[in-house]
């Protein structure tokens, strides 16, 4: 696939929203991973959608980023699924490699970020656990990072309309929100057709020595 998009690295941060089943992606990803941006990704599945390869080459630093500066980055990404029953257990691993100008330059730039994942679901429920974790090294003209950090999210369906969602993730230095970045985030899910679905949440976000508690409803129809 060629475009504009983000890259594959987790199931947790994917092209489109629409394809994972929480109110948003993680705000520890957020601050790490390219957001949507111009590129080309080749995936691979050879066995039957067990095993999934994927690499990327993109261009600049996202379409949210306001120094751009010619960046360059390249993406690797893989995914193993084994069947259990009527449940799939999966794990993986998503990279990426990102060069900005020279050493030295007021437009330096140096990432690389590795994240590893592991979780089991199981669709026809609405039921899923997954764990993720990463690691990286963040340089500019000014300054020097090692985010660490990862998250737990679990989804339960008690019924046909009904899921119960769950989430909490840390970091510690965010490279966007300075400093450590913490969340929790919880609420019911209610399912009124496959392609449309309303997530109540509540979300305490801890950032930058700052506390922020919001109550959110969000609609979300898939078109």
């Amino acid at each position: 696939k060629a475009g504009l998009f983000s890259p594959s690295f987790n199931p947790l941060w994917t092209p489109d929203l629409s394809d994972i089943n929480i109110p948003d992606f993680n705000e520890t990803h957020k601050a790490l991973f390219m957001s949507r941006e111009a590129g080309a990704e080749l995936i691979y599945v050879p066995f039957k959608e067990w095993l999934e390869l994927s690499v990327g080459v993109f261009n600049r630093t996202g379409v949210f980023a306001q120094n751009t500066n010619n960046a360059k980055a390249v993406t690797a990404h893989l995914k193993t699924k084994f069947p259990l029953g009527s449940w799939t257990l999966f794990l993986g691993t998503g990279n990426y490699i990102l060069r900005q100008s020279d050493p030295g330059s007021v437009n330096y730039k140096s990432n690389t970020i590795s994240d590893i994942f592991l979780g089991l679901e199981s669709p026809s429920s609405r039921t899923q656990l997954v764990f993720d974790g990463f690691f990286g090294e963040m340089d500019d003209s000014v300054r020097s990072l090692s985010p660490r950090g990862g998250s737990v999210i679990a989804t339960l369906g008690v019924n046909s309309w009904l899921g119960i969602f769950g989430r909490y993730e840390y970091s510690t230095e965010s490279p966007i929100l300075n400093g450590c970045l913490r969340q929790l985030q919880a609420g019911p899910e209610i399912y009124f057709d496959d392609n449309v679905k309303s997530f109540i949440t509540y979300t305490q976000l801890e950032a930058g020595g700052m506390v922020d508690k919001t109550l959110m409803i969000r609609l979300r129809l898939n078109i």
